[in-house]
């Protein structure tokens, strides 16, 4: 027996990456194509609100396999773009660290973003060269 969808009302905010801006890891990447965690929640709360497991096709910065992560559903994704797989890989690996982790990640995050600022403003010359960089890079991939 067929029966009708339910009516989902979608905030126009929701469904852009406006509505993401100021989440929690979802606002660490800017993405044109993106959209809220509230969108994903009304559409699992409508439609699928026993759902265990979703298949993402299409995961962009991974709006869906983080919020179906914090509701506590399973999410299989794929996406073609390397560089965005990268941000769904950190967010991923943000969301299984303990408590006192996200501190300590938060501390190093700070410290390095000092550390750029200050030898940006501290250089007239700008010698923060690309070897510099370099190492900054190397250890923020460390940390993570």
């Amino acid at each position: 027996k067929n029966t009708p969808l339910k009516q989902l009302k979608i905030e126009s905010s929701h469904t852009t990456h406006v509505g993401g801006k100021g989440e929690y890891l979802h606002d660490w990447y800017a993405y044109l194509e993106g959209f809220s965690s509230e969108f994903v929640r009304s559409i699992i709360d409508t439609y699928m609100p026993n759902a265990e497991l979703i298949l993402e096709p299409f995961a962009g910065v991974g709006t869906t396999p983080t919020s179906l992560s914090v509701l506590g559903v399973s999410c299989a994704y794929s996406e073609i773009n390397p560089a965005m797989r990268m941000v769904v890989d950190i967010k991923s690996s943000v969301l299984k660290l303990t408590k006192p982790d996200k501190q300590k990640l938060s501390l190093q995050l700070k410290d390095l973003s000092d550390s750029i600022s200050n030898k940006l403003s501290s250089s007239l010359t700008l010698e923060f060269n690309i070897i510099d960089l370099k190492k900054i890079l190397m250890n923020l991939h460390l940390m993570i």
